[in-house]
C-alpha cells in the first residue's frame, strides 16, 4: 500500500530536526524538533501498526528480519561516526563509554534522556536525538504482544496502552495513538475516503497543532494528537513520485546524520567568517548531500536485496539479537543508573 504524501512527510520532518539542531527558530517556545518527531511516531504507529495487524505469529521473523535490515546498519554506521569524531575532540571517559553503551543498546531514552543536563553528551550533545531511535527500536519489540498475539482484545489493550503512556510514558503516546488508528483503518477501510473523515482530520491536524504551538502547559496531550490527525490528513493512497521517493527514503540518513553538516557547516562558518543565515543554508544543503549519499550506499542497496537475503534462520537470529541488545541494555543501565 502505498501512500503518496508520505515520502515527503518524512523529508520536511527530518529537515526540521535538523534545522531547529541548527538553532532554527520556528515558533516563539517549545522544540519543533521534538514536534515533528512526535509526528514521525505517529506516522510509524499507522504505518508499522499496519503492517503487525496483517502479520501471523509465524512471519515475526520476517518482521524482525525487516525492521534490523533497515534502522540497524544506518544507526550504527551514525553512531561510529559521530563516536569516532568526537574522539578526535574529547578523550572518553567514564561518561563517554557509558552514554556509547545506552545508544549501541537503543536505552538512551531510557538513561540518558532523563538525565539531560547532568551528563555530558559528546560533540555537544550531537547524538541526543538518539532517544527517538530507542523509542522506534521497543515499540517494534513489544508491539507484536498487543497487535498479534491479542487479536481479539488488541484495540481494548492499545487503548489502554495508549491511556498508560500520557500518563507515565509520554515518548510513546503519539506511537500509541498513530497504532489505534491503523487500527481503526484496518476495521473500516472505506470510511477513510469519505468526506466526513477528511473534515475530521483536517480540523483536527489544526486545532491540536495550533493548541500544541499555542499553548504550552497543554503541549504533552495536544502534541501526540495533534501529531496523529496529520498523518490521517496525509494518509492518501496513490503512485509515489521519483523525487519524494528519493527523498523519503534518504530522510532517516538525515534524520541521523544531519549534525555531521552542522558540525562541517559550523567549522566553515568559523574559518571563513560566514554570515549565519549562510551557514543555515549550508546545513540544509550539506545535510542532504551526506543523507542521499548514505542513502545510495547504505540503505538502498539493503532494500534492494532485502528480500533476497531473508531466510529463516536469519530472521530468527535477528529477533534474538533485537531482544538481546535491548535486554543488554536494560541490565547494564539499571546496575549503572
Amino acid at each position: 500500500m502505498s501512500y503518496r504524501y508520505f515520502d515527503w512527510l518524512r523529508f520536511i520532518l527530518a529537515m526540521t530536526v535538523a534545522l531547529k539542531h541548527d538553532d532554527v527558530s520556528f515558533w516563539g517556545f517549545g522544540d519543533a524538533g521534538n514536534f515533528a518527531v512526535q509526528v514521525f511516531f505517529a506516522l510509524s504507529g499507522w504505518l508499522i501498526g499496519g503492517i503487525l495487524l496483517r502479520t501471523a505469529a509465524g512471519d515475526l521473523p520476517r518482521f524482525y528480519f525487516n525492521r534490523v535490515a533497515r534502522i540497524w546498519l544506518p544507526y550504527f554506521v551514525s553512531i561510529a561516526m559521530l563516536f569516532g569524531v568526537s574522539l578526535l575532540k574529547d578523550a572518553p571517559d567514564a561518561e563517554w563509554r557509558e552514554v556509547l553503551f545506552y545508544d549501541l543498546t537503543f536505552t538512551h531514552n531510557l538513561f540518558i534522556t532523563p538525565r539531560l543536563g547532568e551528563i555530558e553528551l559528546p560533540l555537544g550533545g550531537s547524538n541526543n536525538h538518539y532517544w527517538s531511535i530507542g523509542v522506534e527500536e521497543q515499540f517494534y519489540l513489544f508491539a507484536p504482544f498487543a497487535l498479534v498475539f491479542l487479536k481479539k482484545y488488541r484495540a481494548l489493550a492499545v487503548a489502554a496502552l495508549t491511556v498508560a503512556s500520557f500518563i507515565w510514558a509520554p515518548l510513546f503516546s503519539a506511537i500509541c495513538l498513530g497504532v489505534l488508528a491503523a487500527i481503526g483503518h484496518n476495521a473500516m477501510p472505506d470510511w477513510r475516503r469519505e468526506d466526513v473523515f477528511k473534515v475530521l482530520a483536517y480540523s483536527g491536524a489544526f486545532v491540536f497543532t495550533i493548541t500544541a504551538i499555542g499553548e504550552q502547559d497543554f503541549y504533552r496531550f495536544s502534541a501526540p494528537f495533534a501529531a496523529v490527525f496529520i498523518v490521517a490528513a496525509l494518509s492518501k493512497e496513490g503512485p509515489r513520485d521519483k523525487v519524494g521517493r528519493f527523498l523519503g527514503g534518504a530522510s532517516y540518513q538525515l534524520y541521523l546524520n544531519h549534525w555531521l553538516a552542522i558540525f562541517i557547516s559550523h567549522e566553515i562558518q568559523q574559518m571563513f567568517g560566514v554570515a549565519e543565515w549562510l551557514s543555515i543554508v549550508n546545513t540544509a544543503i550539506l545535510s542532504v548531500i551526506i543523507a542521499g549519499v548514505g542513502y545510495a550506499v547504505i540503505e538502498r542497496p539493503i532494500r534492494i536485496r532485502r528480500k533476497a537475503l531473508y531466510t529463516t534462520g536469519r530472521g530468527m537470529a535477528a529477533t534474538i539479537a533485537a531482544y538481546v541488545t535491548l535486554a543488554i541494555g536494560l541490565i547494564g543501565g539499571l546496575l549503572v543508573y
